[in-house]
């Protein structure tokens, strides 16, 4: 395997067309896009075959968790899974968990879920109103956390206020379920019967288990655009030791994927979904975006453009960031030759220093 070059995003960014099997009905195929956790969104498509594949992986955590993908949930996240989950689901937009939190609370009263699940961000929110606003009487047995890294910090914070156990599943769009943790919480076991996971130095050499590299994944399930030796641009290393639990599936560790969320006047919050949502429709015009908050009220957002970027692009930007951040937000445009990314090597699309704050301030509650 190691003799076929690595596939970088920039390849199936411009070359894509080249992945794509020709001998593939049309209607095995599906589209879709990253999130752009590198800072360039990607588009992709997917084999509709293998969505049972990758349905059954994500079942695999719930079992490890001691749960039933069928019973109860509170699920937050991205509304388009909103209509693609079971009916034992109470969903809550996590643009909205302020704003529907009594309703929410009510419901979940009366219901009583014993899972809660989505991206940590949102879930630490939904659990800093709970603890603000002292609800003791509503707990969960397990959380089920996906989509960003997950500190020790966060972690317990979670844990604390939501009296659960969470459960960390690292999983991508392009590729789907990738690894997550069993019920001994020792490391990310790799679901190696759909992925092949390698870990390469900076020459793209295979190095030993124990060495942090960067995170080359092969999907073995997508025959309409198959994704083999894919740069993930995720930073991690394969560990030496094997599970307690005696699962034989090897363990990972994952850095990187941090994001911050914008919190907005009246405690409004804009995660990096919503941010995407508005502005990846410029991605012919933009090489990569970053947009900081440097106050409550107060925004810049950093671009690189392509030659394509014009003043009427720049205008409808602007138009758009208006109604994300709201009429009397004040925000500028700053052109870049380039952005850097993080020490981890990934990219934070969105940069709060007012975020940063809460964070730290609640991370600290739950660690006392």
């Amino acid at each position: 395997l190691s003799k076929i070059p690595i596939l970088k995003k920039n390849d199936v960014r411009y070359r894509g067309k080249k992945l794509i099997a020709n001998n593939i009905p049309l209607s095995r195929v599906q589209k879709d896009h990253t999130s752009g956790s590198t800072g360039e969104p990607i588009t992709y498509l997917k084999d509709r075959y293998a969505l049972a594949e990758e349905k059954a992986r994500l079942f695999r955590i719930w079992r490890w968790a001691n749960s039933n993908p069928y019973q109860w949930s509170v699920l937050i996240s991205s509304p388009k899974f909103k209509y693609i989950v079971p009916d034992t689901t109470i969903y809550i937009n996590p643009t909205r968990i302020k704003e529907d939190f009594e309703a929410s609370i009510d419901r979940i009263r009366d219901i009583k879920p014993s899972i809660i699940r989505g991206g940590p961000l949102a879930i630490f929110e939904f659990a800093r109103i709970m603890h603000e606003k002292n609800i003791i009487d509503i707990s969960f047995s397990v959380a089920i956390l996906y989509g960003h890294s997950l500190s020790e910090k966060v972690r317990n914070f979670i844990e604390n206020a939501l009296r659960c156990k969470a459960f960390n599943l690292y999983a991508m769009g392009e590729i789907g379920s990738i690894a997550a943790e069993c019920e001994f919480h020792s490391g990310l076991h790799i679901f190696e019967d759909n992925v092949i996971v390698e870990i390469v130095d900076r020459n793209g050499q295979v190095v030993k288990p124990g060495t942090r590299g960067k995170i080359i994944i092969t999907d073995l399930t997508n025959y309409v655009m198959p994704f083999i030796r894919y740069d993930t641009g995720d930073m991690g290393m394969l560990l030496h030791r094997q599970c307690n639990c005696g699962r034989a599936m090897p363990l990972l560790i994952v850095d990187g994927r941090e994001e911050d969320m914008l919190v907005l006047p009246n405690d409004r919050l804009v995660f990096g979904g919503n941010a995407r949502d508005c502005l990846d429709r410029y991605n012919a015009f933009v090489k990569r975006y970053q947009l900081l908050q440097e106050d409550v009220n107060k925004f810049r957002m950093r671009v690189v453009r392509y030659p394509t970027y014009s003043i009427t692009t720049e205008k409808m930007i602007i138009t758009d960031l208006k109604g994300l951040l709201g009429d009397s937000a004040n925000f500028s445009i700053e052109y870049c030759d380039d952005i850097p990314l993080e020490p981890s090597g990934k990219f934070k699309q969105l940069v709060s220093s007012v975020w940063e704050k809460r964070l730290l301030k609640y991370v600290e509650i739950g660690n006392n």
